[in-house]
């Protein structure tokens, strides 16, 4: 009510100045009047936001009342609440999901007796401490973006977690008892504040599967690296490495190695060691050449090096029968081989921000889903790719191709046609 005399209020005092003029009431009456719409639309504000936070309220009531055997998905994501209301009662539920809140501690008391709990997700809240009580069910936690300073100790009695996400914290080290933590396969710890890996700390990794440990602040690998016996996937992006030790060619089971933005000047030998690699992935460092010993990783499916000083693609790449994915992007490419017809399973191309000047009829690889090749040198318009049925995204901007007017109208009503079909083509 009171929101609504004032606007009336306002709108009387704004009628009354267009009639009279500014020089009536002058500048301070005008502040005046922009004061109480001001204040008007704050008090609107305010009653809004109080809705929906009986609305919120109400559901959380209702959840509580609720039969507790029912229910098996909890959700209150971006509610901004502030404490984990009590779960105790809620024997069924399978997952938790209170992110985007702002809860700051966690009491164990608070948590389900229910042995079918197995995903808890506490990301982007305000935690700098949270205890768990003791579990078999539980195989996921994510605390991402969050104030904690170490990893919680009470993590230890959750017997069965085998994936923790604990990026975007401040934590500065690991703890000793990931060591004994004998389920847990898979840790993510990106966006921390770990200064180096020490051979201490390999040994209490060395059970796990899959280590997410970018964009801390190491600049080394510790020597005894090849103790990670069970490792499929390693991500040391966005950190300052530029060398590997020689341990590393010992890691056979590694499948995705991933080195995104580090200080690499060249492919370290010990990578063409690793003969079950799927994935390579050097994005953003200095690496000058791709070397030969690349044609002998035939288990690749993708490969990352984009953001480098590449001029030549080596033949031998060609021999990789498997691979799907190829980004070359923001590279010194002056020249794609005719071999490249060769990856018949390629199916997604990327050469755009390099200075090709000629491409090769590559109408033969049918498996191709997109191709990049913006920002090149190409005179001629590469037709053929039309012939590739597979293709949905073909990328051609910022090419100095010599078309005449009607050709390249004609180009514009073919780009029309294809996009009736779902294909896009910018050129």
């Amino acid at each position: 009510m009171m929101a609504h005399i004032k606007t009336k209020i306002f709108v009387v005092l704004i009628s009354i100045l267009y009639l009279t003029g500014t020089s009536v009431f002058g500048q301070q009456n005008l502040d005046s009047l922009m004061k109480i719409r001001q204040a008007a639309q704050e008090l609107q504000l305010k009653k809004e936001d109080s809705l929906i936070t009986i609305e919120r309220n109400k559901r959380i009531i209702k959840l509580l009342n609720a039969d507790a055997d029912t229910i098996k998905y909890i959700s209150f994501n971006r509610y901004n609440i502030e404490k984990l209301p009590d779960l105790s009662r809620f024997k069924k539920v399978q997952t938790i999901n209170f992110g985007n809140n702002k809860i700051e501690k966690i009491n164990k008391k608070n948590w389900p007796k229910a042995d079918s709990l197995k995903k808890i997700i506490l990301s982007d809240n305000a935690l700098k401490k949270v205890r768990f009580k003791r579990s078999k069910s539980i195989t996921q936690v994510d605390l991402s973006e969050n104030k904690l300073k170490r990893i919680p100790y009470s993590l230890r009695k959750l017997k069965s977690l085998k994936s923790l996400v604990i990026s975007k914290n401040e934590i500065k080290r690991l703890p000793c008892f990931i060591r004994k933590m004998d389920s847990l396969e898979e840790l993510t710890i990106n966006y921390n504040q770990l200064k180096q890996l020490s051979r201490r700390d390999i040994k209490k990794l060395r059970h796990l599967k899959v280590i997410h440990i970018g964009a801390n602040e190491l600049s080394r690998i510790p020597e005894n690296i090849d103790e990670l016996k069970r490792i499929e996937t390693l991500n040391f992006g966005i950190n300052q490495i530029s060398e590997l030790p020689s341990s590393f060619s010992n890691l056979k089971t590694l499948e995705h190695l991933i080195f995104y933005k580090n200080n690499f000047n060249s492919i370290p030998n010990e990578v063409w060691e690793l003969k079950n690699l799927k994935e390579i992935d050097f994005y953003h460092n200095q690496i000058q050449e791709i070397p030969q010993a690349i044609g002998s990783m035939d288990s690749l499916v993708q490969i990352f090096l984009a953001y480098n000083k590449i001029q030549v693609i080596p033949d031998t790449l060609f021999s990789l029968k498997k691979l799907k994915a190829l980004y070359l992007h923001h590279n010194a490419i002056v020249m794609v081989p005719q071999k490249i017809t060769q990856l018949e399973q390629l199916t997604y191309l990327d050469l755009g921000y390099n200075r090709i000047f000629e491409i090769p009829d590559i109408s033969r690889l049918q498996q191709l889903v997109e191709i990049d090749l913006q920002e090149n040198t190409l005179f001629e318009f590469p037709y053929d790719l039309i012939e590739i049925e597979t293709l949905r995204k073909i990328y051609l901007m910022g090419n100095p191709f010599s078309m005449t007017k009607q050709e390249k109208a004609e180009m514009e009503k073919l780009s029309k046609e294809l996009s009736k079909l779902g294909i896009s083509l910018f050129f």
